[in-house]
């Protein structure tokens, strides 16, 4: 076998050993002994073993070379040519309440963290205000979906002290932190990214939105009639909405820009100045996708293997669920019972209910998010009920 018209056959280690002892007759005599208690079948097996697995590595370099085989680096080095890199891993990000004495400046690189020594913090120095208090941004010290959490709340301990600052509270998720892209996510967003290829259309803004470094969704939304639509754009506009590309608001717009058909607006929450080829001024609008706010309160019933920190457990599987679900995807309640029963002990879940609000009001049906938003999971009350 080896390089054929369907791409590289590999031979497996009996074919290999096979032609191997074929090839030992034909030059010795067809009484030659083989078996593998001879000397020279011993020295066939081990050649055979040995060009078996160099085969293996070839078929591997071979089809590392095209982006629905490769993997890991290759696949990176593949895209990059096509103007695509895989997207990092990003950092949760949370709102955290921090008490104090009035004007105390808390530093940049002040620790935050849980009762599991989740340790997040702040990347800016704020000034506590007249007060007492100051609301500051705290980053997760480790990137990916790790520095999510089932309730801001968790984050309540100081890691190192400070005689001005007596004591913090989370208030709220900001960011959710996600891990780096997968290659199966690789090879989808690079599909998306190659199939608009040179045109002005929904299809080709989406393309090149797609290139922007840690975008990891983008939908057009058009309106081409004569009159506005019913979520308000103009006539002949069109809005894009981007989940992620946090800090790469400009290459986003030119994004935009590059593909936009001429004389079509440009709608949004987001208006970005950027520049043209002619040095002219250019706004370019785009909405970031729209977060649906989910708290969960669940009740369940235990037996006694449930673990210590079983509630935590479960209260970071149901996060990391809806955190994940990408944009456009609904969330299905039925879909949660899952990841509470993956959770040792749980005998039975008594409710289980979402709320949209704030945790004002619940209700124990789905959660309808737009093609274009994401949910993202604020709060997770879990109860244990005999």
């Amino acid at each position: 076998m080896g390089l054929t018209e369907k791409g590289y056959q590999r031979r497996n280690y009996a074919e290999i050993l096979e032609a191997k002892i074929q090839r030992a007759k034909e030059l010795l005599g067809e009484d030659i002994d083989t078996s593998d208690q001879s000397v020279l079948g011993k020295y066939l097996r081990i050649n055979a073993y040995d060009q078996a697995i160099a085969e293996e590595e070839i078929e591997k370099v071979y089809y590392a070379r095209f982006p629905n085989t490769a993997s890991g680096q290759s696949l990176d080095r593949l895209l990059i040519f096509a103007g695509i890199s895989r997207n990092p891993a990003l950092s949760a990000v949370y709102s955290v309440r921090v008490n104090g004495t009035a004007g105390y400046v808390i530093p940049a690189g002040f620790l935050v963290s849980t009762d599991t020594e989740l340790t997040y913090w702040t990347t800016a120095e704020n000034t506590i205000g007249n007060d007492g208090t100051c609301l500051v941004q705290v980053s997760c010290t480790e990137a990916g979906t790790i520095g999510n959490i089932a309730s801001a709340t968790a984050i309540h301990r100081i890691v190192n002290p400070d005689a001005s600052i007596d004591s913090v509270e989370g208030v709220s998720l900001l960011i959710a932190g996600v891990d780096e892209e997968s290659d199966a996510d690789l090879r989808l967003r690079f599909s998306a990214a190659v199939e608009g290829t040179g045109s002005c259309n929904e299809n080709a803004i989406r393309s090149s939105v797609l290139r922007v470094p840690t975008v990891k969704y983008a939908e057009v939304i058009a309106n081409n009639e004569d009159t506005e639509d019913s979520e308000g754009r103009p006539p002949h506009s069109f809005e894009c909405y981007v989940l992620g590309g946090d800090g790469y608001e400009q290459e986003i717009a030119s994004a935009i820009f590059d593909k936009r058909p001429v004389g079509i607006k440009t709608v949004g929450d987001k208006a970005v100045t950027i520049t043209d080829v002619t040095g002219a001024e250019r706004v370019v609008n785009y909405s970031p996708a729209p977060r649906v706010v989910i708290t969960v309160k669940a009740k369940i019933k235990t037996t006694t293997s449930f673990p210590d920190d079983g509630i935590a457990l479960v209260q970071q599987n149901i996060a990391n669920y809806i955190n994940g679900l990408g944009i456009g995807n609904s969330l299905v309640l039925s879909s949660i019972y899952g990841h509470i029963y993956g959770v040792v002990g749980v005998a039975e879940v008594t409710i289980l209910q979402l709320s949209t609000d704030g945790g004002n009001t619940y209700s124990s049906g789905n959660v309808s998010v737009p093609a274009y938003g994401v949910a993202v999971c604020a709060n997770v009350h879990v109860e244990v009920v005999a």
